[in-house]
């Protein structure tokens, strides 16, 4: 005996030889269990079959279509698109950063009801403060060759350092909404904790 289902060809074969064999309107003796030898299924799948594809008939469809059902069937059923987009849309975009572990979501990015975006922080700096970093930065010039000065002078220590925001954050969004635009001082006045 096979393990796998039939495949659509198989059961259209089955019915063609069962139509073949077809007389004084009924099967012969014994068709059932040669088809179910030539085809390695049980002779019970090959009246399952038959019986499906007469009932067919019978309602009207042209072709009896005798394929298999599993194919529309199983599975999980799938959700109802625009419900679901109005679910999202409900949440707040802040709350829509990650899907981890929420595969209709990943199918609605897939399908692109979605799209992912990412935003970075902008810095947002005054004028003299603008004028510190220009004056910072010229110190590091040798004014001799004009080239920049290696920083070898320099102590840099290394430390854990944790921030309390990132400077790229993705976001969730529907296709027609732009990400939210996050302001800060700077890249590096983010609220940080050593430890």
């Amino acid at each position: 005996m096979r393990e796998q289902n039939l495949t659509d060809t198989e059961r259209r074969a089955i019915v063609q030889d069962i139509l073949l064999a077809f007389r004084d309107d009924k099967v012969p003796h014994g068709t059932n269990a040669r088809l179910a030898r030539k085809y390695k299924c049980h002779r019970h799948t090959v009246v399952r079959v038959w019986a499906r594809y007469t009932e067919n008939v019978v309602s009207g469809v042209a072709d009896g279509s005798p394929e298999s059902r599993i194919k529309g069937n199983s599975g999980r059923k799938a959700y109802d698109r625009t419900d679901l987009a109005g679910k999202i849309a409900a949440v707040s975009v802040i709350d829509r950063r990650r899907i981890a572990r929420l595969g209709a979501l990943h199918l609605l990015l897939k399908e692109g009801h979605l799209t992912r975006r990412t935003t970075r922080i902008k810095p947002k700096l005054t004028d003299t403060q603008k004028l510190e970093r220009m004056q910072w930065i010229l110190t590091f010039i040798d004014e001799n060759t004009y080239a920049f000065e290696g920083m070898y002078a320099m102590v840099h220590i290394d430390e854990k350092w944790f921030d309390a925001d990132v400077d790229e954050r993705p976001y969730l969004l529907l296709p027609d909404k732009e990400p939210p635009e996050r302001h800060c001082q700077s890249k590096r006045s983010i609220p940080k904790t050593m430890f």
